[in-house]
């Protein structure tokens, strides 16, 4: 098969199941009788195993080509996880610890099969992952739906169902091309370029930034369930943000330098968890939604151009801000976000506020001059 359709049958499939688990595995663990703060303990599993497992799998699949192998595999274990699920609560924590840490390497190693075939001519690779996000966009709103419908055993359905098509769209998958120089990466390897004071104050609001969406990602379903919203609407805000995402990511203003590019994103995160915390107005909220452009793809599009245009080790920068943003804080933040879901409700949102204001004070005095260059792809991670 051409690398095209099925890349592109690849990140809509895996999407797809994102689309799903994302907004609505918390709420199935709601409905199974889970606290929040137990909720926040087993979904921190998730950013756990992006910060151990995927800078041991990555290299093993450069050096000896195997990426393909190893998405199988590690899809493998996801359809155990998932499959746990249909065999009694005392499993939970169990199916989410599979899932996690076979879905964790997923998007790696497909974006670097995937880049590989792209540099080789033979791939659209933005195309490609366009085509997932509007995946996410479509099943997030058809899996509200299906709840409204059927009931919260809707997300273990779908994710058994799902990740056995990654792992069959993964069987014909072109081979990896091996790269015996790569090495092992050690996750802590990369701290040190935080430690430089200009491009560590960058950075690290990159970093907060991402890691104060933890309150959403993992309670907000569950808050927007609480003001009295159907999983259909539900399904469509969680669309909306990824539509708003990717509109940015299409028509972002590349005049505008790296590190103002996050200060905006920095001042458009607190807005929206500022509204979060204190409204329950629908139009409001979806309008925090929207603010997704900047929470999430502004401050990926500065961090990615900042490190493009003034950091020379630029894949340990880059590792920084996925191993310490979406890993190390981010599974610090999501347990204590259950922790504070479950005793004040919607105010945890002013959790992920003051992560915001963190990084806004990070950047304070720093300039660039640089400018963003154009978005070669769709962000990896949410």
């Amino acid at each position: 098969m051409a690398a095209g359709p099925i890349f592109s049958l690849h990140f809509i499939v895996f999407f797809a199941w994102a689309g799903i688990l994302l907004p609505f595995l918390p709420v199935y663990l709601s409905e199974r009788g889970l606290p929040e703060a137990t909720i926040g303990l087993v979904l921190a599993f998730t950013p756990w195993a992006r910060f151990i497992v995927n800078p041991i799998v990555a290299p093993l699949a450069d050096r000896r080509g195997l990426g393909r192998e190893l998405i199988v595999g590690m899809t493998g274990l996801a359809i155990v996880g998932s499959a746990l699920f249909f065999l009694g609560d005392p499993l939970i924590a169990l199916a989410c610890l599979l899932l996690a840490v076979g879905t964790a390497p997923i998007i790696p190693l497909g974006d670097a099969l995937a880049i590989q075939r792209a540099e080789a001519g033979e791939l659209d690779y933005p195309k490609s992952r366009l085509l997932g996000s509007i995946a996410f966009i479509v099943t997030s709103y058809l899996a509200g739906v299906l709840l409204d419908a059927y009931g919260a055993m809707t997300v273990p359905i779908a994710s058994l169902v799902f990740t056995i098509g990654i792992a069959l769209v993964a069987v014909y998958l072109p081979r990896g091309r091996p790269e015996p120089s790569a090495q092992t990466k050690n996750p802590f390897a990369s701290f040190k370029i935080l430690l430089r004071p200009r491009i560590g104050r960058v950075l690290l609001a990159a970093i907060l930034i991402q890691a104060s969406h933890a309150a959403l990602y993992n309670f907000g379903s569950l808050h927007f369930r609480n003001i009295g919203m159907s999983d259909s609407t539900i399904g469509a805000l969680w669309g909306l943000g990824v539509a708003a995402e990717v509109a940015l990511f299409a028509f972002y203003p590349r005049s505008v330098s790296p590190v103002t590019m996050i200060r905006i994103g920095s001042a458009g995160t607190l807005l929206r968890w500022i509204v979060l915390a204190e409204t329950s107005s629908f139009a409001l909220i979806a309008l925090s939604q929207t603010l997704h452009a900047l929470s999430f793809a502004a401050v990926y599009l500065g961090a990615i151009a900042f490190i493009s245009e003034e950091i020379e080790e630029k894949n340990t920068a880059t590792g920084a801000l996925a191993a310490y943003g979406g890993g190390l804080l981010m599974a610090l933040m999501i347990p204590f976000s259950g922790w504070l879901f479950e005793h004040f409700g919607a105010r945890t949102f002013y959790g992920a506020a003051a992560l915001a204001i963190l990084a806004l004070l990070s950047l304070f005095g720093v300039h660039s001059t640089a400018r963003v260059p154009a978005a070669s792809s769709q962000a990896s991670a949410r």
